[in-house]
């Protein structure tokens, strides 16, 4: 890969294109229907999928 190419497979898009949907906030946890994550667990890591 050669400096300003993306590796294969990837395209560019605009932030504008997904600023929307990693600006919605954290979900409020008063909501029921908020409570629905599943955890993935490694050793020492815990993130929501």
């Amino acid at each position: 890969m050669s400096a300003g190419k993306l590796p294969e497979g990837w395209e560019q898009i605009e932030i504008g294109d997904i600023a929307d949907v990693i600006s919605g906030g954290t979900p409020k946890s008063g909501v029921a229907e908020n409570l629905h994550l599943r955890v993935r667990e490694s050793p020492g890591l815990r993130l929501p999928i």
